[in-house]
């Protein structure tokens, strides 16, 4: 788990408090019904500036942070002798009348009520300890925190014990709500450490040109409302998911190209930049069954299609579409002794209902195709087609054809040695 720790904290010590319930200055609901030790705490825990945390609502929690305040309402305020920062705000959680503290530059102050305390939190330097206390009577747990909080480190989230690799999947420009505030995640690799200490976390926010928070973090999130923002990625985490295993049964992975074609309703994959990382990508996923995938993009070159999606084709220039089937067995070509194929010819007629070979550009390399594909001896080819020349027909021998002029249709009949 990642600790944001302060000076020399090395890990978060929790003690109880009762007397005053531990309020916050940032609530933040979520869509739960669990406990909240279990899901409130961690989310606490992941944050630097948290110093306590709470249950305000069924399906919420309630966090305090850290941060740098601005004590207002002169004669409200009660300047209090303490050696540190805990000290500080230990002495407010024992006053009957105190319901904030500051602790800055060795200066302690208490003041009665949150309205005169408080005039607007920043994000300057944290320097200050504030602690909210509202007044009832209910148990409540604070973190104990160093006083010098100028510098910050942090320990590295343990590798998966299964020996798998935590997976990413981005989308880009659009935004999740209601997720958990980052305040001091400044890269997009800290928000994915974050979120990868938090039980629960799967998904992040991060908006790298955001003037104040960059960083979100959700927990269980299921089914996100999904906003159009421009500069924001929005990423689900899929935590150590264990690499392709080798075809047990021997086979391939095979794939089956069409050039110039999009299929839409798919994730984009900034990570992946080549043809391999793609197609590697769909096949650690056991839901993938297809890629679009364009070199020349700016952007995202890779995109994966799982089975549950809907796919709308369009014609597209320098994307190349795959489709996947995976661990195929070897099986025996039209052609097993190397040799060449004796074809039929009928000419002006099409079969219909092929498979587009959108890649083929010869009526020899149309032929290659099927005498290498398993179960196919039946083309279509049409030379001066300005969009798919060839078509393939697998394990197919009836043929209902019909008249069009300039197609070839074509049967291999035997297969004879050079």
């Amino acid at each position: 788990m990642v600790h944001w720790t302060a000076g020399s904290c090395t890990s978060p010590a929790w003690t109880s408090v009762s007397g005053k319930k531990l309020g916050a200055s940032v609530q933040t609901s979520l869509q739960f019904d669990k406990d909240t030790d279990t899901y409130c705490k961690p989310q606490c825990l992941s944050q630097q500036d948290c110093f306590t945390f709470d249950s305000y609502l069924v399906g919420g929690c309630s966090f305090l942070y850290i941060g740098e305040y601005t004590m207002s309402a002169a004669g409200s305020i009660t300047s209090v002798s303490a050696t540190n920062g805990e000290d500080c705000l230990q002495k407010c959680v024992d006053s009957s009348t105190c319901q904030v503290a500051s602790y800055l530059n060795n200066n302690c102050q208490h003041s009665a009520t949150e309205q005169d305390a408080l005039n607007g939190r920043t994000l300057q330097t944290v320097g200050v300890l504030v602690l909210l206390l509202l007044g009832q009577v209910c148990p409540g747990e604070v973190r104990s925190k160093c006083t010098n909080l100028s510098s910050s480190t942090k320990t590295q989230t343990p590798p998966c014990t299964n020996g798998g690799t935590n997976q990413w999947t981005n989308t880009y420009h659009v935004r999740a709500t209601n997720g958990f505030e980052q305040r001091y995640v400044q890269t997009l690799e800290d928000c994915r450490e974050v979120c990868l200490s938090v039980y629960g976390c799967n998904a992040i926010v991060y908006d790298a040109n955001a003037i104040d928070v960059k960083c979100w973090t959700f927990v269980s999130i299921q089914h996100p409302q999904l906003l159009p923002q421009e500069g924001v990625v929005y990423e689900t985490l899929e935590k150590c998911v264990l690499p392709p295993t080798v075809c047990s049964n021997g086979g391939i992975n095979l794939w089956t190209s069409h050039n110039d074609v999009r299929i839409s309703s798919t994730k984009g994959h900034g990570s992946a930049l080549t043809r391999d990382d793609c197609r590697q990508l769909c096949i650690n996923d056991i839901h993938c069954k297809a890629t679009n995938y364009e070199d020349s993009a700016a952007g995202v070159k890779c995109w994966t299609l799982s089975e549950a999606q809907y796919y709308i084709s369009s014609h597209e220039a320098g994307v190349l579409h795959e489709t996947l089937e995976r661990c195929v067995q070897s099986r025996q070509a039209s052609c097993t002794n190397d040799g060449i194929g004796v074809w039929k010819t009928t000419k002006d007629r099409r079969a219909l209902n092929g498979i587009k070979q959108r890649s083929i550009m010869t009526h020899e390399d149309c032929r290659k195709l099927c005498m290498t594909t398993p179960g196919c001896k039946t083309i279509n080819y049409e030379d001066n087609a300005t969009g798919v020349r060839c078509w393939t027909f697998v394990n197919q021998d009836q043929f209902n054809l019909i008249p069009d002029t300039g197609v070839l249709h074509e049967t291999m009949e035997t297969c004879t040695d050079i």
